[in-house]
């Protein structure tokens, strides 16, 4: 099977990654030559959470990126995600800390909810304003994007995958990927371009900003 990637950003990095180790012959697409600063994922750092307030839908999804990680880690020889817990600061009434709380009572997460005066003993340098807790989760850290970027594209090289540096896809036909220099068919493609995307897929209802 010969699967296309278009963009190889974190989204894109990753998919080639983890097709890349089941088999698959990947062909990754950039306009850029990865890692770099074009896209939403650059800088030193990232964070990363477990009691995630947007939903607790996105719990299992999250656990199964941390045995991910560390087998990345070990293939790049690089520490590429650190968990040394993260407060998260807000109204008891907040959407933040009450979707905290949310996501850890539906998995049974490991937080731990702290008062203000908690807070001030333990942690000097946050001030809690009236009625406002922490959230510790302490299964929350940070991520290398950079790093994490270029191990994963390395590791796709490694097992035989295929990276178009400074290539710019300008369409995406059905299973057809054509860039100014090229027009190849593949099994299946996967898109992953960012603010980009909507030039790709003009035909799908999205707004990227």
């Amino acid at each position: 099977m010969r699967v296309a990637v278009v963009g190889s950003g974190a989204m894109g990095a990753a998919s080639a990654w983890r097709l890349a180790e089941r088999g698959v012959r990947v062909v990754s697409f950039d306009r850029h030559s990865p890692p770099h600063v074009f896209g939403s994922r650059h800088g030193e750092t990232r964070i990363t959470r477990t009691a995630y307030f947007e939903g607790p839908w996105y719990v299992p999804l999250l656990r199964e990126t941390f045995p991910l990680w560390r087998e990345l880690e070990q293939s790049a020889g690089s520490h590429l995600l650190t968990l040394n817990g993260a407060l998260m600061i807000g109204s008891s009434a907040s959407d933040a800390v009450m979707g905290a709380r949310a996501a850890a009572a539906a998995h049974g997460l490991d937080i731990e909810v702290l008062e203000a005066r908690d807070v001030h003993r333990r942690y000097p340098g946050q001030v809690l304003r009236s009625g406002e807790v922490a959230i510790l989760d302490r299964q929350a850290g940070f991520v290398r994007p950079e790093a994490a970027v270029g191990a994963m594209i390395e590791r796709v090289l490694a097992l035989g995958g295929d990276l178009r540096r400074n290539t710019v896809v300008t369409s995406v036909d059905g299973l057809t990927v054509t860039t100014a220099e090229t027009r190849e068919a593949f099994d299946a493609v996967v898109i992953a371009a960012g603010p980009w995307m909507h030039d790709l897929v003009p035909w799908l209802p999205l707004t990227v900003e």
